[in-house]
């Protein structure tokens, strides 16, 4: 009986090629999308859970009093991670300190590379994040000053296929430093980013001891793993007192607190980040795009079935009369519904193989859809399979329960009982104007990006970044240069990009009694006029005044508002 149900499904596909079709595809295309989405959701919400300790692993964030108000960010002096280890000796802590600016230069032999993935850090990192080395001993690697543990990417780039350990590599043409091990290629949902990890201890041969005991040096990352036996609210309600004994007033600390491991990418927006992180805000509406592009495919599926099926009520009538009972009708539209299902999904897995390469281009990330894609594609396929049951068991029951004769009769007659048609299609019909709604919405603010005025002009302008510390200190050969072309109008130097991260730095203005931090860009002479910045009042900076270079400043509006000048 179940094969010739299956064969009947198979018929009725062949003989209604264009319905089924659009029913199948239609289907196919909407799970596609949603999987998509979901993978990208899943991929956002397993940030950092790689690591076997994650639910006990938090960031230290600082809360600090300027006059501007409260700014949080995530940095902090070096002594505070000792300080912790010995008030709370239950604790485990792990520093970090990025040398970005300037992009190092490291050197092995004759390979040469700039490199922004560079890192100090202590021992413990090693056992306090999931970091597995591939060759060294991880309980020694970071112990001594001078060492450094590379990644796989680093060793093949510097060394080849040769063992890296016991190799140096040249940091800066300062630090020769000794490879005592090559750990696994970080995961792509890690927050945590570096190539190189050099051990902490090697600062204070570098920079002296007075760098790594200066507690208003608030130039590390702080991570801390709290016992089993030790929430964080306990523990942070400790803090206070810990703050009291360390900081003194002009540290203008106002409290410290902890962020787990596993909320950084999506709940933080911290300044001076290892990297870029995400937002749970995004999470939530992507996930209710994928449910309502499921949710409109599901409804366009059912009202299609349920269409078809009140057409075949002569044929319903037909089975009747020669002795079909009402169970077999509707075991054969339930499997006639599950077959066109099954071919979406099929359809679907394979429209997602293809998808993913592209998708992965245009949203930034490396999903990959295997075996451990499984429990994602498991919940829209369970919804598709539920709605698929529903669209076929209801006009089957309802179509079914008519007597063969007034069946027979034909359409009129039947849809009159199904409603249910009705409020797929109103449903439908919303839930596409709402999503057209939304992208218009969302093109909109694109185009307002992209089109907004900066108050400076980004048109024709590029960006050279100048690694040479010679030529860093002194641009002016290189601006010289550069203008002997004729297709150069101007040229200028900014120690960073405006529009991005830059430093802040303590001040203190005229007239103004409490004063704290700004952000400040170095810049060289003709900036403002090399971007196309309007004064609004005063001068450029200019070479017929000798002190421009080192006294005097351009300030922006809102500054000036702030100041009270």
């Amino acid at each position: 009986m179940l094969k010739n149900y299956f064969i009947a499904a198979l018929r009725n596909i062949r003989k209604f090629k264009a319905y089924s079709f659009i029913n199948i595809y239609g289907l196919a295309v909407g799970m596609a999308c949603a999987i998509l989405i979901l993978l990208y959701v899943q991929h956002e919400l397993s940030y950092d859970k790689f690591n076997k300790n994650h639910d006990r692993i938090y960031r230290l964030v600082s809360e600090r009093k300027t006059p501007q108000g409260i700014t949080r960010d995530i940095t902090s002096p070096p002594p505070l991670a000792e300080a912790l280890m010995t008030d709370y000796p239950q604790i485990k802590t792990v520093r970090f300190l990025n040398i970005d600016n300037p992009v190092p230069l490291v050197k092995a032999g004759a390979n040469r590379f700039y490199e922004k993935q560079f890192f100090f850090a202590d021992p413990g990192v090693l056992d306090l994040f999931t970091i597995p080395l591939v060759t060294g001993d991880a309980g020694t690697a970071l112990s001594k000053p001078n060492t450094i543990v590379i990644s796989e990417t680093a060793a093949e780039k510097y060394f080849g296929s040769a063992n890296p350990v016991g190799k140096i590599l040249t940091f800066n043409n300062m630090l020769d430093l000794e490879v005592t091990g090559v750990f696994k290629n970080l995961p792509s949902n890690s927050t945590l980013r570096f190539d190189f990890l050099v051990s902490f201890s090697t600062l204070q041969g570098w920079l002296g001891k007075e760098f790594v005991e200066n507690w208003h040096n608030n130039m590390c990352q702080t991570y801390l793993m709290l016992p089993e036996n030790l929430h964080a609210k306990s523990f942070t309600a400790q803090l206070p007192a810990f703050i009291n004994k360390h900081f003194d007033k002009s540290n203008n600390l106002k409290q410290i607190y902890l962020q787990p491991l596993d909320r950084i990418h999506l709940y933080s927006s911290k300044d001076y980040d290892l990297a870029s992180g995400g937002d749970i805000s995004y999470i939530y509406l992507l996930t209710a795009i994928a449910f309502f592009v499921l949710a409109i495919a599901c409804f366009n599926y059912m009202s299609l079935t349920i269409s078809q099926f009140t057409r075949r009520s002569k044929e319903i009538g037909v089975r009747k009369l020669i002795g079909a009972v009402k169970k077999q009708l509707v075991a054969q539209f339930i499997i006639e519904g599950t077959l066109s299902i099954v071919i979406s999904l099929c359809i679907a897995i394979l429209l997602i193989s293809i998808a993913v390469p592209y998708f992965n281009k245009i949203v930034g990330v490396k999903l990959e859809f295997n075996s451990g894609s499984i429990g994602t594609i498991i919940l829209p396929a369970a919804i598709v399979f539920l709605s698929g049951l529903l669209s076929s068991a209801y006009p089957a029951l309802v179509i079914s329960s008519f007597q063969p004769i007034t069946a027979l009769k034909g359409i009129k007659n039947v849809t009159s009982k199904i409603g249910f048609r009705k409020i797929l299609v109103v449903v439908q019909f919303s839930l596409t104007i709402l999503l057209i709604t939304g992208t218009w919405v969302v093109y909109k603010q694109l185009d307002f990006i992209q089109n907004k005025q900066l108050g400076f002009d980004v048109n024709k302008v590029i960006v050279v970044p100048i690694r040479d510390e010679e030529m860093r200190q002194n641009p002016e050969p290189v601006k010289n240069k550069l203008l002997e072309n004729p297709e150069i109008q101007q040229v200028s130097a900014a120690a960073l990009l405006p529009g991005g991260p830059v430093g802040k730095t303590r001040f203190r203005a005229e007239g103004v009694a409490n004063t704290g931090t700004m952000n400040m860009l170095w810049v060289d002479y003709d900036f403002v006029k090399t971007l196309g910045i309007k004064l609004e009042a005063g001068r450029d900076f200019s070479k017929d005044f000798t002190t421009d270079a080192d006294e005097s400043f351009i300030i922006n509006e809102e500054a000036v508002k702030q100041l009270g000048w």
